[in-house]
């Protein structure tokens, strides 16, 4: 008689244990969508922050180009 695929662990209606490689299986769908929905938004803070920190790089680049342009009109 063949072993069931997954057995479900004591106390913890929201986990079940895959008997073939031995992993440990939350199967609350609820949960899983929070967490993807928080590793997304994560992901989107990190993102916009390196557009931020590319901006401000920018900037500083055109500041010191305007620098450049004004010392250059100075001297003529």
């Amino acid at each position: 008689m063949e072993q069931e695929r997954y057995t479900k662990i004591e106390n913890n209606t929201d986990m079940v244990k895959d008997t073939k490689t031995g992993a440990i299986l939350n199967t609350n769908k609820n949960a899983l969508n929070i967490f993807r929905n928080k590793k997304k938004k994560d992901q989107m803070v990190v993102d916009h922050e390196n557009q931020i920190h590319s901006m401000q790089d920018d900037i500083n680049e055109i500041k010191t180009l305007l620098r450049q342009l004004v010392t250059k009109e100075d001297n003529h």
